[in-house]
């Protein structure tokens, strides 16, 4: 017999109870459902946080100028950026990957001096209203592309 059999079989079985048993069988239900719920809401969406659409993005651009900048984390929600990618095709100036507060203003720097291709896991988190951003570091006239992936997750409310 499973898990669920055995709960509702004793209201099944005593009919005698009549609309208090199926009440009661209502109840277990819901209750089933509304964990169900809960659970799935809390599971990871994962997904790419920040993509360019190829090579098409240039380093030649003064320190702090935002390059490129993923959408922000909605509310009620925390973003984890679990992996950063990003593919130099013609080397030459620095950039740098941080975090952006609702403004648009840095709150930190993640990784400084990026000057070649760079890939690496990060699990860098963000909260509700902020974004990941690229940056300008130095000028340089470098071509290069992005791709950092991870998840949200909804974040508990106790």
């Amino acid at each position: 017999m499973s898990s669920v059999e055995s709960l509702l079989a004793p209201f099944l079985l005593n009919k005698a109870d009549g609309m208090q048993s199926e009440s009661k069988v209502l109840s277990a239900f819901d209750n089933i459902s509304n964990s169900l719920n809960r659970f799935v809401d809390a599971l990871p969406q994962y997904r790419p946080v920040l993509k360019s659409a190829g090579t098409d993005s240039s380093s030649n651009v003064a320190d702090g100028v935002i390059i490129d900048k993923s959408a922000r984390v909605p509310t009620g929600k925390r973003l984890v950026v679990e992996d950063f990618n990003v593919n130099f095709t013609t080397v030459a100036g620095t950039i740098r990957i941080a975090i952006l507060d609702g403004n648009d203003n840095e709150v930190t720097d993640i990784v400084r001096d990026i000057t070649a291709s760079v890939n690496g896991s990060g699990r860098t988190v963000l909260d509700q209203g902020e974004r990941i951003a690229i940056l300008g570091q130095v000028a340089g006239a470098g071509i290069f592309g992005v791709y950092f992936s991870g998840f949200l997750q909804k974040m508990e409310t106790n």
